[in-house]
């Protein structure tokens, strides 16, 4: 479980989902994210990182807020998390101050269920 503050200032508990459901959502945001080129020659992050270089993230990121499938995957893992220390359900997002918090509270829920699966593949270990 994790704890994150979110920009209203309240607070999302991620409760990461049972295997099979954390990793059918894994195979689904892993075959959107296949989809989206990403040209990142030239670019350097750093303190230097310019609005230019930020503008080569404009198509792949509109990609990913507007897609629909990857918002069901953002559900899915929110169906565990709390708010603020109520469960979430779509009337948590009702409130329009509540509503700076929802793409965070699924990037959030999203990371905390699809990163465990890339940490053994991304790792310097040897099988």
């Amino acid at each position: 479980m994790s704890e994150h503050d979110l920009p209203s200032g309240a607070k999302l508990h991620v409760t990461p989902l049972d295997f099979s459901e954390a990793f059918a959502v894994f195979q689904q945001v892993a075959k959107i994210i296949g989809l989206i080129e990403v040209d990142l020659q030239g670019i350097e992050l750093g303190k230097d990182f310019m609005a230019q270089d930020l503008m080569k993230f404009k198509r792949p990121l509109t990609q990913l807020l507007s897609n629909s499938d990857i918002e069901k995957a953002g559900k899915q893992c929110l169906k565990k998390c709390t708010y603020d220390g109520l469960k979430i359900d779509d009337r948590t997002w009702n409130a329009v101050e509540a509503r700076k918090d929802y793409l965070f509270a699924i990037f959030f829920a999203l990371k905390e269920n699809c990163s465990p699966f890339l940490e053994g593949v991304l790792s310097d270990s040897k099988v």
